[in-house]
């Protein structure tokens, strides 16, 4: 990762950092664990976070705990020596009693020797009071910002500066905000960048390239900072760039959007939030609201067309993670079920996974006991994925909403006892699940005790649902296809230009 970034196709984790053997865990659950192939797609910024984990929890609680706690140090150690954060990396020497590498002190005194004259530069003086801040503390960091704003609107949008050359100064604006990024000021990045592309924006001699790194380190900066509101505008923004880019080959543009789906997973499934009923606050509750809106658009995302041919082309993995939305928001994934079934179908022979594997024999075969049996399997995976961890509890829960829901379909009274046994759950532990369905209005049916058993509502079809269902797409697909058309004519014009 020549650059914090821009994004590059190689890994930035040691090849030290290796699967447990066999013997270690029943059946090698760490088969499943694709850590190492996620990292090919992150900036050192992102796999660091990784890495570090939940805070205040110990390794053994970690995802990564299979992995020994001596290899970890080492990838975080390594991951860190490709940015401007060494002395975490002598932090982590010094708690471990090793001895610092001397190249590791000089590269930090250079680093620091390379701050110091940012900070008695033009551009960096101005802005020299926020390089050390404690962005932790919020209202510090929308002071930092406006005023970093004020001083862009100031020095680099009045006509009588008199800085010698104006362009120039815009130029090195980028070059501290990629020195801030390296530094970790992330808050402070995210600012400079979005008025370094304001200010190029439109630009005719503007660098090539420079605007599109800047967006992703805006987008970088937002997941970093957990602005997750921000961080899917950011995304908008990058996807918007690369539609319009002509600098780009396809092959370029095609691993630029590999790495936007990467970086989406963490709007999809990092945001905490809070149940219902303890929002007391109505800023805790709007933020709450614009939480999980991102998240509904980032999810979105993942079943565009252009995203999940990206999928099966470039990154069959993320299957895993379209499969896990489809289980963990069914309000809003379930319209995709089927597209998505189909399109792990096609996948099976090329990547396999037990997320994967329920669904097609929920789905698919209908296979009731396969579906239990990959449920099972399915926990080693939220013990030791990133994005996963933490929500098993949601996605057993869920899976067997689904399996009872698919069950429901092909019969209309069942035995309590039958949906038990298929649910791995004792015959009083279904019925009072089942019961919770239909208090929560998530299940229509009644239950006749005296028979033990589950008699299914039926409802008639309801017309409007179906013409909504039917027209939904009509709107995006009339959009693509006025743009497409658009394109067209604008290539027919410059050949046309060309000619004349």
């Amino acid at each position: 990762l020549a650059q914090a970034v821009v994004p590059r196709s190689h890994a930035a984790v040691p090849e030290s950092t290796t699967h447990p053997p066999p013997s270690t865990m029943a059946d090698n659950p760490g088969r499943y664990d694709i850590f190492s192939t996620l990292c090919k797609y992150l900036d050192p910024h992102l796999c660091y976070k990784l890495l570090e984990g939940e805070p205040d929890t110990p390794h053994e609680d970690q995802w990564f705990a299979f992995y020994s706690q001596e290899s970890i140090s080492d990838a975080r150690n390594a991951v860190l020596k490709k940015t401007n954060l060494l002395d975490c990396v002598i932090d982590d020497y010094d708690e471990r009693e090793l001895e610092v590498p001397a190249e590791l002190v000089q590269q930090r005194d250079e680093i620091m020797a390379k701050l110091s004259q940012w900070s008695d530069s033009e551009t960096g003086q101005l802005a020299i009071e926020f390089q050390n801040g404690d962005f932790d503390d919020a209202l510090k960091a929308r002071e930092s910002i406006k005023t970093i704003a004020k001083w862009c609107e100031i020095h680099l949008k009045n006509e009588d500066n008199p800085m010698p050359d104006k362009d120039q100064t815009v130029e090195l604006l980028y070059d501290y905000m990629l020195f801030q990024y390296q530094c970790g000021d992330y808050a402070i990045v995210r600012c400079l960048a979005l008025k370094y592309v304001e200010l190029i924006d439109g630009k005719e001699d503007a660098r090539p390239g420079r605007k599109l790194n800047a967006l992703w380190a805006c987008f970088a900066s937002s997941l970093l900072f957990s602005k997750w509101k921000e961080a899917i505008d950011d995304c908008d923004r990058i996807e918007k760039e690369l539609e319009s880019t002509t600098h780009l080959k396809k092959s370029e543009i095609l691993l630029q959007r590999t790495w936007l789906l990467h970086w989406i997973m963490f709007i999809v499934f990092k945001p905490k939030l809070t149940p219902e009923g303890q929002i007391v606050e109505e800023e805790e509750r709007k933020e709450e609201k614009e939480k999980r809106a991102a998240m509904d658009r980032a999810s979105e995302k993942l079943v565009a067309d252009g995203n999940k041919r990206i999928m099966t082309t470039a990154a069959p993995h993320l299957l895993r993670y379209l499969g896990a939305s489809l289980v963990l928001n069914p309000l809003k994934m379930g319209k995709h079920r089927r597209e998505i079934v189909a399109l792990m179908s096609q996948e099976v022979y090329n990547h396999s996974d037990p997320i994967m594997d329920f669904l097609l024999a929920l789905y698919m075969r209908i296979d009731f006991d396969e579906a239990q049996k990959h449920l099972g399997e399915c926990k080693f995976i939220f013990d030791l994925d990133y994005f996963l961890q933490g929500k098993w509890e949601l996605f057993e829960d869920a899976a067997r909403h689904s399996i009872f829901e698919a069950y429901c379909r092909i019969h209309q009274v069942i035995k309590i006892d039958m949906i038990a046994e298929k649910l791995s759950l004792t015959p009083e532990e279904a019925e009072r699940w089942i019961v919770k369905l239909i208090q929560t209005a998530k299940l229509e049916a009644m239950i006749d005790s005296a028979k033990d058993q589950v008699i299914m509502m039926r409802q008639a079809p309801n017309v409007y649902h179906q013409v909504m269902e039917k027209t939904r797409d009509l709107s995006l697909r009339s959009q693509v296809l006025c743009s497409h058309l658009d394109k067209v004519e604008e290539q027919n014009r410059k050949q046309k230009k060309e000619k004349a």
